[in-house]
């Protein structure tokens, strides 16, 4: 099976290591945290990560939920089992809209309310943790960076301004949504038509020698469900194909198709071209003053790697797997490997070497690695 070209494998280890990926690590980190917190704190048991920004976007007089699908950006039918979940867990109510008795509007319930200002109290517990880290400069100079980039983002501010509420997350959820937004435009003018943004959930966990559709689900922290719908969308549109597992037939690899390559290539140059639109009217020095407070925040309050999930478990495997094959073959040490200044590992792959490990069956006996040939008895 033929293997992904190396710059294919370079652009997606770019695409999970760039100010995009940082932005939208953090933006989710904190929305768990404020779940984390409402749940044990406040008792909000029913509460979904998907409620936030619906919540925050319903204003004291109601919306109707076409507009409210237009605020935030997704289809019809998804707003409407959105609403049915928020409904079930109590947070909304729907009265017949009295400007047009055929239409609905969507309001908040009391426990809708309560959730606000929940919330509020739960981004002021968090935002002093930030404060407490980065100290006072810093955390002025942040605040100030993400509501220069917001405004100039293709996002529209919660349409519920609370008084003396952080609004601190939800800037940083419309850098995101901007950038997302913005990327998605340029590659439907790439004749992309059929991308949607969800797909970057996938490409990002792509490995060159394939991957399980659990390993994306457990990397992009979604159900495998919504993965599933996801990769089934990219397959019809030709830029993923699905194989049976030759070790298991129930389960099933996926494989970037040389359209998905070119996704990818599309993909990494529009994204940075959208980078430097959005950063363009900041400075160099707050760009930079930025991108360093970033690098805390991921590192000392959120606990997010230096790299990725994907990249890591990804290297670290191969690695693994060469000492193991070098050891077999009398070396002392890995040929294809070396190191920089802090002894950390960096590879180069080319498709021989991927070819020579994907005729090799890698799997775990007694809490160690074995190795067989592809065919023959474990």
């Amino acid at each position: 099976m033929q293997g992904t070209s190396s710059s294919t494998v370079d652009m997606i280890a770019w695409l999970n290591d760039n100010t995009m990926k940082l932005l939208r690590s953090i933006s989710t980190a904190y929305q768990q945290e404020m779940m984390s917190l409402l749940y044990s704190m406040k008792g909000h048991k029913a509460l979904r990560l998907s409620f936030q920004e619906l919540i925050y976007n319903i204003p004291p007089n109601g919306i109707r939920p076409t507009v409210l699908a237009t605020k935030l950006n997704i289809r019809k039918q998804n707003i409407v089992q959105l609403l049915k979940q928020a409904e079930s867990a109590g947070y909304i109510r729907r009265i017949n809209d009295p400007r047009d008795l055929r239409a609905q509007l969507i309001l908040l319930s009391k426990n809708g309310e309560r959730l606000v200002q929940d919330g509020i109290e739960i981004t002021q517990v968090i935002d002093q943790k930030i404060y407490a880290v980065i100290g006072d400069q810093s955390f002025n100079n942040l605040q100030k960076h993400v509501l220069a980039l917001s405004s100039q983002a293709k996002y529209k501010a919660p349409l519920l301004q609370v008084e003396n509420g952080s609004l601190f997350i939800h800037h940083l959820i419309g850098i995101c949504d901007g950038l997302s937004s913005d990327v998605a435009q340029r590659l439907k003018t790439s004749k992309f038509d059929d991308y949607r943004p969800q797909f970057l959930l996938v490409l990002e966990c792509i490995s060159p020698m394939g991957t399980k559709i659990q390993t994306i689900a457990q990397k992009s922290d979604i159900s495998k469900q919504a993965v599933s719908k996801i990769i089934a969308e990219m397959e019809h549109s030709g830029y993923v194909r699905l194989i049976i597992s030759p070790e298991d037939k129930r389960g099933k690899i996926i494989y970037l198709t040389p359209q998905g390559e070119n996704l990818i290539k599309v993909l990494y140059e529009e994204t940075e071209e959208a980078l430097k639109a959005q950063f363009s009217r900041l400075s160099k020095r707050a760009a930079s003053e930025l991108d360093n407070t970033l690098q805390v925040l991921a590192k000392n309050i959120f606990g997010i790697n230096q790299y990725s999930s994907h990249t890591e478990c990804q290297l670290q495997k191969i690695i693994d797997t060469l000492r193991q094959i070098d050891k077999r073959q009398g070396k002392d040490s890995p040929s294809c490997l070396v190191s920089d200044k802090n002894n950390d590992h960096l590879l180069v792959i080319d498709e021989g070497l991927i070819k020579k490990l994907r005729e090799i069956r890698v799997h775990s006996k007694n809490g160690k690695i074995a190795f067989t040939k592809k065919g023959a008895p474990k």
